[in-house]
């Protein structure tokens, strides 16, 4: 799984996608979402969506890590 980003690299490819091609609805058709949707994940409003994690090359998965023994 060497592969898997953090939600804050999700977040800067994201941005990063918009800033080399300059706005935001052409990324919102891509994705089958509107260009409204994609300004309220880019002010941090919204979660990506699957659509939108798909439409920049992405899926989202989750993940489980062990508890800690807890001390007596």
């Amino acid at each position: 799984m060497s592969d898997v980003i953090t939600k804050a690299q999700m977040y800067a490819k994201l941005l990063d996608r918009i800033a080399k091609h300059g706005e935001q609805v052409k990324l919102a058709h891509e994705a089958g979402v509107s260009p409204a949707f994609i300004n309220r994940v880019v002010n941090s409003h919204a979660e990506i969506s699957p659509a939108l994690a798909e439409a920049l090359g992405y899926r989202r998965v989750t993940m489980f890590a062990p508890i800690k023994a807890r001390s007596p």
